[in-house]
């Protein structure tokens, strides 16, 4: 069964008739595709022409990564990016989804390769298989980026090996960005934002989730009515909630970001 998706955590602003702004400020989950699939479905249904995809990412899941560039390469309208803070990660990957005279970055962003980063528990076989597995997929990054840039293999695999962060001024000596831009980008408003209390608990919890993501049958120890549910809600409902609040606390300190430039 699918996980479910949620399309609002997608931000969408509309520009110029015909042109819309798609705003990435947050980690790459494993079941965003779903709610990227549904944004592009809703798009190409409304005539747009040209989408904006603004990024600012840390990375996250490679396989909804993969599976997020290969929907921007299928699009039946022209999508430009703009590396708006960082281009980390999975985030680096969207951002080389569309040729390089589309790509956009804001002259203080930066952009980082690296390996593929994994976690195991097990025997050594379970070990070694794990690394196999890293190696693999780490080789296709590789390939993926050997086309998407000018550098070898080899010079690829060098930056990804010290987890390289580049300047938008590298970026454009490597091929990776066609021009650099002085900061447009206007305040993204959340829908509502998260008390600071709140959302730092939030970050906590999903630390501790990510930490302990193979003890599935741990509960959540929080008062439902502390983060505004009612009294009896799930574990799935709190745990939901704390990530909702997390996300607005992310993009809350973009805003503060931005606003302080």
């Amino acid at each position: 069964m699918p996980q479910k998706s949620n399309i609002q955590e997608f931000r969408v602003a509309a520009k110029e008739q015909g042109e819309v702004d798609l705003y990435l400020y947050q980690d790459i989950y494993p079941s965003m595709h779903h709610g990227f699939a549904q944004i592009v479905e809703q798009l190409k249904q409304e005539g747009v022409r040209r989408m904006n995809l603004r990024i600012s990412c840390y990375g996250g899941d490679l396989y909804a990564t993969n599976t997020m560039y290969n929907i921007i390469q299928g699009l039946p309208f022209e999508c430009h990016t703009y590396n708006d803070g960082l281009a980390a990660s999975g985030g680096s990957v969207l951002f080389m989804a569309v040729p390089k005279e589309r790509r956009h970055a804001a002259r203080n962003s930066t952009l980082m390769m690296h390996n593929v980063q994994t976690w195991v528990e097990g025997d050594y076989r379970d070990l070694i298989k794990r690394a196999e597995t890293a190696k693999k997929l780490t080789d296709v990054l590789i390939q993926g980026y050997e086309k998407d840039m000018d550098a070898t293999a080899e010079e690829i695999e060098e930056m990804m090996n010290e987890e390289k962060y580049l300047t938008a001024a590298e970026c454009l000596q490597l091929g990776i960005v066609g021009d650099i831009y002085d900061s447009d980008v206007g305040a993204v408003e959340p829908t509502v934002l998260a008390d600071p209390k709140l959302s730092a608990f939030a970050a906590h919890y999903n630390k501790f989730k990510f930490e302990n993501k193979n003890h599935t049958d741990m509960e959540i120890k929080i008062d439902p009515t502390l983060i505004g549910l009612p009294a009896d809600s799930d574990q799935a409902t709190v745990a939901a909630k704390l990530t909702e609040l997390n996300q607005q606390a992310s993009i809350a300190k973009q805003m503060e970001l931005q606003n302080a430039q």
